[in-house]
């Protein structure tokens, strides 16, 4: 499974090639971790090439391209059930590339395709950004079919769990501290993981100002924020204007 990337060189084409088809091939194979052997899978975890994510950064839309939407979610449960643990010693470069395909495949994914059916008859509903005056207007209702999205089964829907965790966004909001530059990429991945999982946006959102007693948000406001016309509090012509691009004035703007 992992031949490929130990015989070649992390910098040869051939390398990012197998990497990119272990993610869109076997990480998309449902429920991995309890396929293996325990001890096959203790060698596997060691043998992923986790510290050369980097390598990724250029296959993310191949990857989204050949997969479907039960693969993706299956990808994201794999990367769940490995990643998490090597976070704190993966180079800057590799984290930022495993943000931008978790945001990618959030990203691509329907609202709701993380959460398990509803109880009731839940062949549709509103999604949770429709507004009610658009009722009484000719187009039709803003509805997501739940019943058209995959099943889940019940060991994937525990290891997704970790993805909205508190503990989990702590471990990625840690070394985003550290490096600054990562959160230009972890803060599009949360906002693409409300979008897609919206009944954990207020554990999502809370964490996030609660870390470190809200001095994430000081500092977004300190550093992006501040400095614009949205913290000069000027018009609203002014606030309609064009600056730098940053996705986490979106965060500030949600408390």
């Amino acid at each position: 499974m992992y031949l490929p990337l130990a015989n070649f060189l992390p910098s040869s084409e051939l390398f990012a090639r197998s990497y990119s088809g272990l993610v869109s091939h076997i990480f998309a194979v449902p429920l991995l971790p309890y396929r293996i052997p325990l001890t096959s899978l203790s060698e596997l975890s060691g043998q992923i090439p986790l510290a050369h994510l980097h390598v990724l950064s250029y296959c993310v839309p191949d990857i989204i391209s050949v997969t479907s939407t039960s693969s993706q979610i299956n990808i994201v449960a794999n990367l769940l059930a490995f990643t998490p643990p090597r976070y704190t010693t993966l180079p800057v470069s590799s984290l930022k590339a495993y943000l931008q395909l978790l945001s990618a495949l959030l990203n691509v994914l329907p609202p709701h395709a993380l959460e398990p059916p509803l109880p009731q008859d839940y062949r549709s509903v509103p999604a949770p950004w429709a507004d009610d005056s658009d009722s009484d207007s000719d187009r039709p209702a803003n509805i997501i079919t739940r019943s058209a999205l995959p099943p889940l089964d019940s060991r994937t829907q525990k290891r997704l769990q970790i993805l909205p965790s508190p503990t989990h966004i702590n471990s990625l909001l840690k070394p985003a501290q550290q490096h600054p530059e990562l959160l230009s990429d972890l803060v599009p991945m949360l906002l693409c993981l409300n979008l897609v999982w919206p009944s954990r946006q207020d554990k999502v959102l809370t964490t996030l100002l609660l870390y470190g007693g809200g001095g994430l948000v000081r500092e977004i406001y300190r550093e992006y924020v501040r400095t614009t016309a949205l913290g000069r509090d000027e018009s609203l012509s002014s606030l309609m204007g064009i600056y730098p691009t940053c996705p986490l004035t979106t965060v500030i703007d949600r408390f």
